[in-house]
């Protein structure tokens, strides 16, 4: 469970990056392309032994993934249990995809790299319109938007209701430390469950259009946010939010149950 809990960490990592990046191109009042996983992963390999981080967190992401995928087919019972199988392995595609990205973008130079063709492949977007294609793409695609949808809702729900400290071992932790605990989860689950509320949307919506283009990443999901009326404010909110499940995934990494 070594490699898990990696993974739980440089998920963590990830998600700070992205709520930092949310915040300051809030401030500037446009998102670009790189406020999102993809564009952390960038950001830190531009960091002192960049190559060695951007390595070490895509293998934890490889990890999580791995773990997500497996978790698809536990035990599950109900309509809406079924549909969250559904939500967590468009998830596990996503974390897979974004760890290959990672090694990518890590060992393969600008001179050696495919001209895209790897991103393309590994994107929202790409990954879309090689399913719409498919001769049952759209009810596909429909269905990983509404299992996005409903995980979005069990993250809002595990953040108002504080059940994530059942997940984390706390036995040695004092009043202050459960409260902050609590006060990081609740508001990163929250965040979270925004994100993927957009997102899940928007997979419906790009099926129901046939248009791939309409696929969401995290870029697209924080600049539907930016576009609401009071934008930058719910933008400024959300990466905080982000930022705050990252800090969380990254100080309880090692108190996750994981058996």
């Amino acid at each position: 469970m070594t490699a898990l809990r990696v993974g739980w960490l440089a998920k963590g990592v990830l998600f700070v990056l992205v709520g930092l990046l949310a915040v300051g191109l809030a401030q500037k009042s446009y998102v670009a392309e790189d406020a999102d996983q993809r564009g952390a992963l960038s950001s830190l390999a531009e960091r002192p032994a960049g190559t060695l981080l951007v390595t070490a967190v895509s293998i934890g992401l490889l990890g999580y993934a791995a773990w997500q995928m497996w978790s698809v087919f536990g035990d599950r019972e109900g309509l809406l249990a079924q549909v969250k199988r559904v939500g967590t392995f468009g998830l596990s595609l996503s974390y897979g995809a974004l760890a290959i990205d990672g090694l990518r973008l890590a060992w393969i130079s600008p001179e050696r790299s495919p001209d895209g063709d790897g991103e393309a492949l590994t994107s929202p977007e790409g990954i879309a319109d090689r399913v719409l294609a498919l001769p049952v793409g759209v009810v596909l695609v429909i269905a990983i938007g509404i299992g996005v949808l409903v995980v979005g809702a069990y993250h809002l729900q595990k953040g108002v209701r504080g059940e994530f400290l059942d997940d984390i071992d706390t036995d040695d932790l004092d009043r202050l430390g459960r409260r902050t605990l609590r006060t990081l989860g609740t508001t990163g689950f929250i965040g979270r469950a925004a994100v993927l509320g957009i997102a899940g949307w928007l997979l419906i919506d790009a099926a129901l259009r046939h248009s791939p283009d309409r696929a969401a990443g995290m870029d697209q999901s924080l600049r539907a946010l930016l576009d609401a009326p009071a934008g930058p404010t719910l933008l400024t909110a959300t990466g905080l939010a982000i930022a705050c499940a990252g800090v969380y995934d990254a100080v309880t990494f090692r108190r996750q149950r994981v058996d």
